[in-house]
């Protein structure tokens, strides 16, 4: 497989939470579901999650050891007329190479029964990573499986075809690229409007220059400042109590003033160093001079 989309952070955990099945809501954490799914986003920002092979064994781990049950899985070929159906059915020439495979998930419960999901996976030479038919379609062959055992109704990362997935990777990295540089956001967008990732990256860059800010704050007055003080102090010159009082102009404003407040910080420090240097070299030439008078007395 290529390089993978981009790992689900800790943030949109919580949303990917929300839209898992009800089974599932208390026995997954956060850093579970960071190593369970995989996003793009689309051109407003929005998150598109897709569930990895490796998040589907998680599911499949808490679905039935949970219930006492084993699992197995394994991939199957489908005989010729089978096959040649499935290549109809999606018009694959028939000069292309192209493979149809079946993917079996067994449940074997506690008191014997068994329960089975079948579902078919396919690869083809315009679909398929590298040209190896038979390893992407078994793969994408039980995958299929083992959404439909956990009820997981996300597409696997493993499905997309490989063209579809470079043009996904492009198109995240270059609508990323146009989010932090706001080129499609209306500057008026109120805080609660904008996209997740929006929101996301603005808190924590503005939260990390306040933290910064208040260290600097504390060290000059020589008193403790809280972030939350900075804070308010900030936001009293914008005439609210939160940031999510604020517009999306606003709030890149907020950012480039806390940045510039820190800039200042610093600079005085290290003005208030070179000061500190000069007066403690005046000191030693003082005592140079008195140690030269007392010697040559």
């Amino acid at each position: 497989m290529p390089n993978s989309l981009l790992p689900v952070n800790e943030q949109l955990a919580d949303k990917v939470k929300e839209m898992l099945p009800d089974e599932f809501q208390q026995s997954l954490n956060k850093t579970l579901i960071t190593q369970a799914f995989n996003v793009t986003y689309d051109k407003e920002g929005n998150p598109r999650f897709y569930v990895n092979r490796t998040g589907l064994l998680i599911f499949m781990e808490k679905k039935f050891r949970a219930k006492k049950a084993k699992y197995s899985m394994w991939p199957e070929f489908l005989n010729p007329e089978e096959e040649e159906r499935i290549r109809k059915a999606l018009r694959i020439p028939d000069d292309e190479p192209f493979i149809a495979m079946k993917g079996i998930v067994e449940i074997t419960y506690p008191d014997g029964t068994k329960e089975r999901f079948e579902d078919i996976g396919t690869a083809s030479v315009k679909d398929c990573y590298h040209n190896r038919l038979v390893e992407m379609a078994s793969t994408r062959a039980t995958n299929r499986a083992m959404r439909l055992a956990t009820s997981l109704g996300f597409t696997s990362v493993e499905e997309l075809p490989e063209q579809e997935f470079k043009e996904q990777q492009e198109e995240t990295r270059q609508n990323k690229k146009k989010i932090i540089e706001g080129e499609t956001i209306d500057p008026d967008t109120p805080f609660k409007e904008l996209p997740d990732h929006t929101r996301i990256k603005i808190l924590a860059e503005t939260d990390k220059l306040f933290r910064k800010i208040a260290l600097k704050e504390s060290d000059r007055r020589g008193e403790h400042i809280t972030v939350d003080q900075i804070k308010q102090e900030m936001l009293e010159e914008f005439g609210v109590s939160s940031r999510k009082e604020l517009n999306y102009k606003q709030l890149r404003e907020l950012w480039k003033k806390a940045r510039k407040r820190l800039e200042e910080l610093e600079q005085k420090e290290i003005e208030e160093l070179k000061e500190n240097e000069e007066e403690i070299e005046v000191e030693n030439l003082e005592e140079l001079k008195n140690l030269q008078e007392e010697i040559f007395k």
